[in-house]
């Protein structure tokens, strides 16, 4: 007997032939891989984590050497007499101070207290060497400075320097009156020099020769100190005299002065050809 297949039998088996065939077809060779894309945006930053606890300070360091007092520990000062009378003459050296640094000069007689120096006044200027020299015309007139006091320089910047001295009354002080000074004519510029000399002083006298108006700002300048012979008279050689700015002298005549340490004084002309 004949058996008929059935349409709906057919079509199940087409259905499952064609699946086979689409699987295997799928069940191929894989192919190559595709290039990579670009790197994606980066994400927001997360938040700061909480700080750490803080560590052991640290061992302190060693102790710097001692500071000098003043700025300028070297400065140092030099009188033209350890003993000067009440109201004499006097002229004080100094080095070692700051460059251009002004400095004040005073008598000191007791704690806190000062006396005043006349003259050419109190205040003077280191030169680019940190050195000056300068001429006082009168000490003090107060009584109450007689005995043996302090000289002091102290310098803005904050250099300080002193020297002893010992102040007698001006009674006790009697200068020579007969005391004379000359100088040998010098050419002009910084290269010239005079022959200075001096007659009449006291015995072992320190004389202090000064330049009468040559000076910075047309004051009074140091220009040679000698330390006295016993008979009273004495001769510097070779001394170069210069006016402000330590720039030689122009053509002309100038004034001279030798002060003593006991009160003599004598002038002369200097003529500058």
């Amino acid at each position: 007997m004949r058996k008929w297949i059935s349409f709906r039998g057919i079509t199940a088996a087409l259905v499952a032939v064609f699946s086979v065939i689409v699987l295997t077809a799928c069940a191929g060779s894989t192919g190559p891989a595709g290039a990579q894309g670009q790197p994606g945006l980066p994400g927001l930053s997360g938040l700061p984590g909480n700080a750490g606890n803080p560590g052991a300070p640290g061992a302190p360091g060693p102790a710097g050497a001692s500071g000098l007092e003043g700025v300028s520990p070297e400065a140092s000062i030099v009188l033209s007499s350890t003993e000067i009378a009440t109201g004499g003459s006097f002229s004080v050296w100094g080095s070692g101070f700051r460059p251009g640094e002004p400095v004040t000069i005073s008598l000191r007689i007791g704690p806190g207290k000062a006396a005043a120096i006349g003259g050419s006044g109190s205040q003077v200027t280191a030169n680019g060497a940190g050195a000056f020299g300068a001429h006082f015309d009168g000490l003090t007139s107060d009584t109450a400075a007689i005995g043996l006091r302090t000289i002091a320089a102290e310098g803005d910047d904050g250099s300080k320097a002193s020297a002893p001295v010992s102040v007698v009354s001006s009674s006790s002080s009697t200068p020579s009156p007969s005391s004379s000074l000359t100088a040998s004519a010098m050419s002009a510029g910084a290269d010239g020099t005079t022959t200075i000399l001096g007659a009449g002083f006291k015995a072992n006298e320190f004389v202090t020769v000064i330049g009468i108006g040559i000076g910075d700002d047309g004051g009074d300048k140091v220009i040679a100190g000698f330390n006295e012979a016993h008979s009273g008279a004495f001769q510097i050689t070779d001394v170069s005299v210069k006016g402000p700015s330590n720039a030689g002298l122009t053509a002309g005549v100038y004034n001279l002065k030798a002060v003593g340490s006991g009160g003599s004084e004598a002038t002369a002309p200097l003529l500058v050809e």
